[in-house]
């Protein structure tokens, strides 16, 4: 069995703008996802805004700088990831199709061999 990530992206206005019975009816959709499709996942989490993000840059020998936000060109930002355990990449891109990406999209890449 091969593993897969699959990131989650869309616009994150879609989430800050959306009322308190509008984000519940969101989160449903990844609860329904969960149920349905358990069985191929090993690991999830929601990420927290860009704003939140850091990025880290090596400068020199030991030397690092660390700037806040993530890249602001991107109009979708990732949200969140499933990991997916499939027999095969054909498997794995009928799993990820059924992955909520509410005004976004899913990137499905393979996890490299440990």
């Amino acid at each position: 069995m091969a593993k897969y990530m699959a990131l989650i992206f869309g616009p994150e206005s879609v989430w800050q703008d959306s009322d308190e019975e509008t984000l519940q009816a969101m989160y449903a959709e990844y609860t329904r996802f969960g149920e349905e499709y358990g069985q191929y996942l090993r690991g999830s989490a929601e990420l927290k805004p860009n704003a939140t993000a850091k990025l880290i840059k090596k400068t020199g020998d030991d030397a690092y700088a660390v700037t806040d936000g993530a890249f602001g060109e991107t109009k979708e930002a990732l949200g969140g990831y499933y990991v997916i355990e499939a027999d095969d990449e054909v498997t794995a891109i009928e799993i990820a199709k059924h992955v909520p990406a509410i005004g976004g999209f899913i990137e499905l890449r393979p996890i490299a061999d440990e």
